[in-house]
């Protein structure tokens, strides 16, 4: 299974990633092979949880670590202590790949207390309706564009993902 999550994670990191992000880029991450493939090794990702878990405590429960921009997507390290919002983006997918403890990802439903934002981007303080998807360890999702979602916690539970976000290609955006 461990070979399975590594080999998923090695096709994503050499994919590429490029958007705005509100978080900042890793420091030193890639390889010297960066124009091949870029390079972030499981004891570095791990180096860089504490740190990550230490902001979600003191904010809003979302510590977030940019890995690398690329035109049409990027790559996020993230971890989360509590629930977050409902969310939805219109003009991106989210793939997430599980690498430690465990979340109620519901896809589908609608936004409660939908407000609408620039590029696409829909928030909300929970979803209803919805598939329910308990991720653990090893788990990958592909959350497509336009499909509202909502990461729920169990109580004191934390939660570590590998994220890409692939933005949908603006001839398709277009033709919608």
């Amino acid at each position: 299974m461990k070979q399975h999550v590594y080999g998923l994670l090695a096709l994503l990191l050499c994919t590429g990633a490029g958007a705005q992000a509100p978080a900042a880029q890793a420091p030193n991450a890639t390889s010297p092979t960066e124009a091949v493939a870029d390079y972030f090794s499981a004891s570095f990702l791990a180096d860089h949880v504490p740190a990550l878990m230490e902001k979600a405590r003191a904010g809003d429960g979302t510590g977030t670590l940019v890995l690398k921009r690329f035109p049409g997507n990027y790559m996020n390290l993230m971890v989360r202590t509590k629930t977050g919002i409902g969310e939805m983006h219109a003009e991106w997918s989210d793939v997430l790949v599980i690498l430690d403890g465990e979340a109620d990802i519901i896809t589908g439903g609608t936004l409660v207390d939908r407000t609408d934002g620039r590029g696409g981007e829909s928030r909300g303080s929970r979803t209803e309706g919805g598939t329910h998807h308990v991720m653990h360890k090893g788990d990958v999702i592909h959350i497509m564009p336009g499909v509202a979602h909502w990461t729920v916690l169990p109580p004191g539970g934390t939660f570590t993902f590998f994220a890409v976000k692939i933005e949908v290609p603006k001839q398709a955006a277009a033709g919608k």
